[in-house]
């Protein structure tokens, strides 16, 4: 019998120690499972979070928005409002990537402050964020986009060197029926144009789109405008506010295109500086309007100034191009170099202050005339304002427009002409499209007018009567 039983008790014995081992090995293999699983969610966790900000990321934003459907009820549907900075690479390059790096995290750790928890910040890479929010009305996502450009405006030195950041902003307001991905394709569609402004907040409109489109055959067709002898010149007076005659006459061009027809200034330009065909352009400006000053200066007309808009681009090509360019100028028309003047964009001495500096000395040694353009607004030049070699200032056409609103107060622009005045500059005061405009300048003291109100761009024939006249009447 114990013969019978013994083999049976081993047999059972081991199937026992057979079923520990298997539960040891489950629960074993059940743990292991359990931390793969939480370490796989820690491990996507952190592929949707910018290690340096600690923000959303755009693995974070893809996956959002694969999960969105559109929203069908009034402000559930979501907004979208992209940010990106204007000039934070040339800080980057100045300052390494280490200084760069704590100047993002300060900007991030600023934004989310402004939102105070009505939506959600992403840092979609480099220096371009994003906010997501539910909004009701567009005046809340433009109030939240002035608030971040405000905020995020500031002055960084680094090595003794200052250079001031500015954002471009892109909006869109959701509506009902509009997924995220709708909201991203369009916000960032304005952003796009919001960049080619600098500084600038706009709202997404379907006008863009078919702008994009239009935009896309300036570019293809600008690099041949010039040889097919598509521009002409065209001439805008700045009038003094004392006698209304013409000091300055700025020389601009229209672009005869053969299918969109004429094309202003305004807009070409903003093709050209993408491609940086803008240099080449203005070159040809450049020559043909001292070309122009010295064929009315022999006809008895010369007692003004001829001016040309000068791009911000200029100051990202090697040093020395825009003078080299001045200097060739004057050199082959035998200009008197006084008779020129050069409006240089404030933003350019955003980048490169002392580079810039050294370059208008540079003009001003020539003796060609020097102001600041679109001054106002950026704060750029405001440190080196007493270091400039400048005759005025032309002020930003923001700063006109702000006259027609009775909510803006005045102070603003009443401090920067007791500055300008300070140090002995003119102020001219452009795009002036009313007579309320004029006399609200007239008496805060502007020196000279520019605009449509003043005087319309014309051709050589209308310019050349307004000159023999030799005054505008303002009445």
């Amino acid at each position: 019998m114990t013969q019978i039983w013994l083999p049976l008790l081993v047999i059972l014995a081991v199937l026992a120690v057979w079923a520990l081992v298997m539960t040891v090995l489950y629960l074993v293999s059940k743990k292991r499972t359990r931390q793969m699983e939480r370490r796989y969610e820690s491990l996507c966790h952190l592929s949707q979070i910018d290690p340096l900000t600690g923000l959303p990321n755009r693995t974070a934003l893809l996956a959002r928005s694969a999960d969105r459907q559109p929203q069908t009820q009034p402000g559930q549907a979501e907004s979208a409002i992209f940010i990106d900075f204007d000039n934070f690479r040339v800080v980057n390059e100045a300052s390494g990537h280490v200084a760069g790096d704590r100047i993002l995290k300060e900007l991030a750790l600023a934004l989310v402050q402004v939102l105070q928890g009505k939506g959600e910040v992403y840092r979609i890479g480099g220096d371009e964020f994003l906010i997501i929010l539910k909004a009701e009305r567009l005046e809340e996502l433009e109030a939240i986009a002035r608030s971040a450009q405000q905020i995020l405006a500031r002055q960084v030195t680094i090595n003794q060197r200052s250079f001031y950041l500015t954002t471009s902003i892109g909006i869109h307001e959701a509506l009902p029926g509009d997924t995220l991905e709708d909201s991203l394709r369009k916000a960032d569609i304005a952003l796009f144009f919001a960049k080619k402004l600098r500084n600038n907040i706009l709202v997404y409109s379907p006008r863009m789109e078919s702008s994009r489109t239009r935009d896309t055959i300036l570019s293809e067709d600008l690099p041949a405008a010039l040889d097919h002898h598509q521009f002409e010149l065209t001439w805008q007076p700045i009038v003094t506010a004392t006698d209304g005659r013409p000091f300055v006459i700025e020389a601009k061009a229209v672009w005869h295109h053969p299918e969109f027809g004429s094309i202003f200034a305004d807009e070409w330009t903003l093709v050209a500086e993408t491609s940086r065909l803008i240099i080449p352009l203005q070159d040809w400006l450049i020559h043909q309007a001292c070309r122009q000053m010295v064929q009315w200066q022999q006809q008895g007309l010369g007692d003004f100034r001829i001016g040309c808009a000068i791009s911000p681009v200029w100051f990202e090509s090697p040093l020395g191009d825009l003078a080299i360019t001045v200097q060739q100028a004057i050199a082959r028309t035998g200009l008197d170099p006084k008779r020129l003047v050069l409006f240089i964009p404030e933003t350019a001495l955003a980048d490169k202050p002392e580079e810039v500096l050294q370059t208008l000395m540079q003009l001003h040694n020539t003796g060609v005339q020097l102001m600041l353009d679109k001054f106002g607004t950026g704060y750029a030049a405001m440190r080196w304002l007493d270091q400039l070699p400048l005759l005025g200032l032309r002020l930003d056409p923001a700063l006109v427009v702000s006259m027609d609103d009775p909510e803006q107060s005045p102070q603003l622009l009443k401090s920067l002409l007791t500055i300008a005045h300070s140090l002995r500059f003119l102020v001219v005061a452009t795009q002036i499209e009313s007579k309320a405009q004029l006399e609200a300048l007239r008496r805060l003291g502007c020196d000279a007018f520019q605009g449509t109100f003043v005087e319309p761009s014309m051709h050589e024939d209308g310019i050349k009567a307004l000159i023999r006249e030799g005054r505008h009447d303002f009445r």
